[in-house]
């Protein structure tokens, strides 16, 4: 993994505040460094997933390899057409906007 981005403000108060579901599915529509979504994988079980959306391909050099993490070189305003796509029950249990 590449260096971080930033240092994500409030970053285990705001992931405690979602009150991850083990088994849910949740979309990071601003990956950057990829720190939220890591705490986020920490919280899910084996059948949890997470979508995560950046267009800037650096983004994708901090790509968490994890089975559970679809990474997307998109902009999130395609967040309906990839979350329908990707998501097997197309039911996302929370969208995580984070703000630099």
């Amino acid at each position: 993994m590449m260096k971080m981005y930033h240092n994500p403000v409030l970053l285990h108060e705001s992931v405690k505040g979602l009150k991850i579901i083990p088994d849910g599915t949740y979309v990071d529509v601003t990956y950057g460094g990829g720190g939220h979504s890591k705490v986020i994988l920490q919280k899910l079980g084996p059948k949890g997933r997470l979508i995560a959306f950046d267009q800037d391909r650096d983004a994708h050099k901090n790509k968490i390899h994890d089975n559970r993490l679809k990474l997307i070189e998109s902009n999130f305003k395609y967040l309906s057409f990839f979350c329908t796509l990707l998501s097997s029950s197309n039911e996302i249990t929370l969208l995580i906007k984070s703000f630099s």
